[in-house]
């Protein structure tokens, strides 16, 4: 069955027209003032535009009284290095939504149960302007800001059912790699064009190179590039949705150098002969929703700028939503549909596992085994690296915050025998 990709329609809400309505203007704000009921202040243009630009995975201590643009996967937030704020949660989030245009409100001491003096009265000033929400610390102690705090769930009683009764190890990093590469996308945000197109389209052969298919990928590599063996440098991992036309775009981009840009012109890169990557795909379209990371590009050089804003704009247009706010892992990207991750070694995993046994005998093992699966050679694999330095971190956590626990309960019994 010979499928004719240039009949296929594009879903115009996931794929968006390049061509642009130059007489529609979007309106703005040049300048705010508001007053609420614990704070007042001015906000304009000027400021958003100044305000700090926070990546998914990315950890920053908040230079006092510096907007932060509050990233769409959400942040935790942590006051005076005791209390914590997470934004994804219930009540945070009815709080963020019930905010209009142009308004805002305080985050203090009295937002926390145990009043906890070392957090300002007025710590942290949220405020909504032209539909994004900013952030700023106007504390005397400071604030830590992670842009996902997804893994630094250091809740106790998350802690103690994880690692309190003699943890399986191996089960809890293979339970976080699960989590952070698996998931399940609808069909209708992944397969924009349905599945046969898609599925011709990977199964097609490469016009300028040639495939390397195994079981679950397939490869697909460039005549016009020297291909080392094992000599990958970086990779580039790619959140996007199902579609012929992405396939077709990226074949012709690494065999010619020439892409689209988003208003629809050819572009060219100006040192093409810096590219020397290729990239895989799932070898089954229905696998495409099961991956965060559906197509990931492995560059034999260090990623030029001029290649990644090459990517992005070929693939801004299939760009695909995060799932559960659960971004990619990797080097912070400015786009939230791209990561970038240094290619995995040897030298990497030595330290990893000698920190693990370090801390526990069992958890050195269970990082040792994952690694190296058949005892010989290891497995490299960032997914699994990952998921390694999360247990590790989260059971290191649950020893300090055990041994204080049972430090408090010795502390109370010497009271009680010293009143008695």
């Amino acid at each position: 069955m010979i499928i004719n990709f240039s009949n296929v329609k594009l879903n115009p809400n996931l794929i968006p027209s390049l061509t642009q309505n130059k007489t529609t203007k979007q309106a703005k704000f040049d300048s705010v003032s508001f007053s609420g009921n614990d704070f007042a202040l001015n906000f304009s243009d000027k400021d958003a535009k100044k305000s700090v630009i926070l990546y998914p995975g990315e950890i920053k201590k908040m230079e006092k009284g510096r907007w932060i643009l509050l990233p769409s996967c959400g942040a935790t937030f942590r006051l005076a290095n005791s209390e914590k704020l997470d934004t994804k949660s219930k009540n945070f989030q009815a709080r963020l939504k019930s905010l209009k245009n142009n308004e805002g409100f305080t985050v203090g001491r009295n937002d926390f149960e145990d009043e906890n003096i070392k957090v300002s009265r007025k710590h942290l000033q949220f405020f909504k302007f032209n539909d994004d929400v900013y952030v700023r610390d106007i504390s005397l102690n400071g604030t830590t800001v992670n842009a996902d705090g997804i893994f630094k769930n250091y809740d106790f009683k998350y802690l103690q059912e994880k690692y309190g009764k003699k943890p399986n190890f191996r089960e809890l990093i293979n339970e976080k790699y699960s989590f952070i590469r698996k998931c399940k996308y609808s069909d209708n945000g992944t397969y924009v064009a349905g599945l046969i197109p898609i599925q011709a389209a990977i199964d097609k052969d490469v016009e300028f190179g040639f495939k390397k298919i195994t079981k679950d990928w397939v490869y697909r590599r460039f005549n016009r590039m020297p291909y080392e063996k094992s000599k990958v440098v970086q990779r580039m991992s790619l959140n996007v949705v199902a579609h012929a036309y992405l396939i077709k775009e990226l074949d012709d981009f690494f065999a010619t150098g020439f892409y689209r840009d988003g208003n629809g012109q050819w572009q060219c890169l100006k040192n093409i002969d810096t590219v020397c990557a290729y990239y895989k795909t799932p070898a089954k379209a229905v696998n495409w929703s099961k991956r965060h990371d559906p197509i990931t590009i492995y560059s034999q050089n260090k990623i030029t700028d001029e290649f990644y804003k090459a990517i992005v704009e070929i693939t801004r247009k299939y760009k695909r939503r995060p799932e559960s706010n659960i971004p990619l892992q990797g080097v912070c990207s400015k786009n939230y549909w791209i990561s970038i991750e240094d290619e995995p070694n040897i030298e990497q995993i030595v330290p990893i596992i000698e920190e693990a046994e370090n801390i526990d005998r069992n958890l050195g093992l269970a990082v040792y085994e994952e690694c190296y699966k058949n005892g010989k050679t290891p497995i490299i694999s960032t997914g699994i690296l990952n998921a390694c330095r999360i247990v590790i971190d989260e059971y290191e956590e649950f020893l300090k915050q055990d041994k204080k626990r049972f430090a408090t309960i010795s502390l109370d019994n010497l009271r009680k025998y010293f009143n008695k």
